[in-house]
């Protein structure tokens, strides 16, 4: 009797250490799906959106003001086709296997692009900054959309430096006769696009 008590107690011990093994088993072993993290650490540097690889990623989606831009397994998107002196709210999110790893939240930054203004033309002149008040005309010019350049309500006297973009288009002309009656003109900086 005592063999059968001894038995049945380590036979009920043993279904015991199984039901407790059973109930510690993680999350995914379950077959719950976990949500993954989001990128972190968004950087912008020389045009390239870059951040931290998630673990268990399959890849990334790339949102340009809450617009899908890209779909990418690297941990970098290059910018283009940005206009200049305009604020975007880019996003990053990381894609997940839809059976053990779902989406992760999207992890966004700002970024401003800004024109690019040398310090020195191809003339080796140092480079001054646009003047106020010059008036631009979206034209359509040898096969391209660009802009031509006037007088506007700019102040005349001295010099005039007129830049190579505006609005993210190039300064592709300089409007007739659209600095000539000007006494006060010293010099007219330009290093455009083309003319």
């Amino acid at each position: 009797m005592k063999k059968i008590q001894y038995v049945l107690s380590v036979l009920f011990a043993t279904v015991l250490c199984f039901a407790f093994a059973s109930c510690n088993k993680n999350d995914n072993d379950k077959g719950a799906v976990v949500q993954l993290n989001a990128p972190a650490d968004l950087t912008i540097e020389e045009k390239n959106l870059t951040w931290t690889a998630v673990e268990n990623a399959e890849g990334y989606r790339v949102f340009v003001d809450g617009e899908q831009a890209t779909e990418t397994t690297k941990c970098e998107y290059a910018l283009s086709g940005l206009t200049t002196e305009k604020t975007y709210v880019l996003g990053v999110q990381a894609t997940g296997d839809g059976k053990e790893y779902t989406d992760s939240e999207i992890s966004t930054i700002e970024y401003t692009v800004e024109e690019k203004k040398p310090t020195e033309d191809t003339g080796g002149n140092k480079w001054e900054p646009e003047t106020k008040g010059l008036a631009y005309e979206l034209i359509y010019y040898n096969g391209e959309y660009g802009y031509e350049v006037s007088k506007g309500t700019a102040d005349l006297e001295g010099e005039i430096y007129i830049p190579d973009y505006h609005s993210g288009k190039p300064v592709i002309s300089i409007a007739d006769e659209g600095f000539n009656d000007k006494p006060g003109l010293i010099s007219l900086g330009y290093t455009g696009h083309y003319n």
